[in-house]
């Protein structure tokens, strides 16, 4: 396993959103998270009359309601069991028959299994039932994930790309490798002109890049690029994480991890180490734009030894 830094350790223990989900993730008893979890709150917000999205906790969850049943993208964590179930119900009270999960981290499957009754199929990027099928390791957090139960793993994986009609509408699945997970989808409600882009786009915060499971910084930004491909004026993208934007706001993301790319990677060429690269505070101009998410001393490190290893 690479090695974590007692400061890395000290970084994530001050994440926001992501402290909640690696304390919950490994068990941690601690009143205060015990409190945080009953204090969260699930918010739906309508995109149109069958798509919405619910947030907060875990990665936003996209709902495609209809005559067919429900569509879910992505499901959060099991320990919002009951909430996520309350908010499905209130939107819908016709069965789960699909949940297409967006890539393999826990935060976004955690409450596959919660619909198990409803017996849905269950589709992910290829290799997300392997990752979910048994405990893996996080080194970059520190952290190791759970093996998922049976009725939470996918029956269908995609390698390239995917069409699926539900509810009237027309969906496409594409398949992005290296990049935020290491294999993730894209998902495109193209009557609707929705993407829901999971962790290859984070709104708010800087984003985690799975480099140990085939992640990387440039596979972020091509994936940001295809998606601007997708989208026009008039698009709306779910994120992973934040508040659900557009096509201007992807750019600017895009724009942002183009930036602190180059900027590392010339102070890496100039022979600086990580410690001097941090101390230059090269995301200094976005820091408090981006203060919700991953800290920034955590981000940069996560390019510092992507950019590094790559090099080599």
């Amino acid at each position: 396993m690479e090695r974590v830094t007692e400061f890395e350790r000290g970084v994530v223990m001050r994440l926001h959103h992501t402290l909640l989900t690696v304390m919950l993730a490994l068990g941690v008893a601690i009143p205060c998270v015990a409190q945080d979890v009953d204090q969260i709150q699930l918010e739906t917000t309508r995109l149109t009359d069958t798509v919405g999205v619910i947030s907060g906790g875990g990665g936003n969850i996209g709902v495609l309601t209809g005559p067919d049943g429900v569509l879910l993208i992505d499901t959060q964590m099991g320990q919002f069991e009951d909430k996520i179930r309350a908010a499905v119900a209130a939107v819908s009270d016709q069965p789960v028959r699909y949940i297409i999960n967006t890539h393999w981290h826990f935060d976004h499957t955690g409450c596959n299994g919660c619909f198990a009754e409803d017996e849905p199929v269950i589709i992910g990027p290829e290799g997300t039932r392997e990752r979910m099928a048994s405990a893996q390791d996080f080194p970059l957090l520190g952290i190791q994930s759970e093996a998922s139960a049976e009725t939470a793993l996918p029956t269908i994986s995609v390698t390239d790309t995917m069409n699926l009609t539900f509810n009237g509408e027309e969906i496409e699945l594409t398949h992005i490798a290296g990049a935020h997970s290491g294999a993730d989808l894209v998902v495109q409600l193209k009557h609707a002109n929705i993407i829901h882009a999971g962790d290859l786009y984070w709104s708010q915060g800087y984003p985690y890049i799975g480099t140990p499971h085939g992640g990387s910084l440039d596979g972020l930004i091509a994936a940001s690029n295809l998606m601007l491909l997708m989208a026009d004026q008039e698009t709306t993208i779910i994120p992973g994480h934040g508040e659900v934007t557009d096509s201007t706001g992807l750019k600017a993301y895009r724009d942002l991890l183009v930036a602190v790319r180059d900027r590392i990677a010339e102070l890496i060429a100039d022979g600086l180490s990580v410690e001097e690269i941090l101390s230059s505070h090269p995301t200094a101009e976005t820091d408090e734009d981006r203060k919700m998410g991953m800290p920034p001393e955590l981000f940069v490190r996560i390019v510092y030894r992507d950019i590094s290893q790559r090099a080599e």
